[in-house]
């Protein structure tokens, strides 16, 4: 699966379009994308669904802060579980993993001001398969 992190990767429609056209030509590997709410319409996702991409998250822009304490981080074998990433010091780690209906935070969302509301309206707000 590629994944495609940065929301920014939605901004331009026509490129995301003319990729999708070429991408599904040459690559059967499915695709997860951020998007950016403001601008994702039915165009977009019909865009998306005919390239491949299986995912498509929405909510927090990359590069979004947020209030960490600890120095400890989760390193899950199934990667598959992993929703979010930081990287600090030149370590790339999970810092949100979520599986079925349970989602984790390596961070204080509660103190994270209003991205850390964000993310947990986000997270009230989400419904599994």
């Amino acid at each position: 699966m590629f994944i495609f992190d940065d929301d920014l990767f939605t901004f331009d429609r026509t490129y995301l379009q003319e990729f999708c056209a070429e991408y599904k030509k040459v690559s059967a590997i499915p695709l997860t994308v951020n998007a950016h709410v403001q601008i994702f319409d039915a165009a977009i996702a019909e865009s998306l669904k005919e390239a491949g991409c299986s995912i498509v998250k929405f909510g927090i822009e990359s590069g979004s802060e947020f209030y960490f304490v600890h120095s400890y981080y989760p390193a899950p074998d199934d990667r598959a579980c992993v929703l979010g990433e930081t990287e600090y010091a030149d370590v790339r780690f999970a810092s949100v993993v979520a599986r079925d209906n349970l989602a984790a935070t390596q961070f204080h969302p509660e103190k994270s001001g209003r991205l850390g509301l964000q993310l947990l309206k986000n997270f009230v707000a989400w419904k599994t398969a």
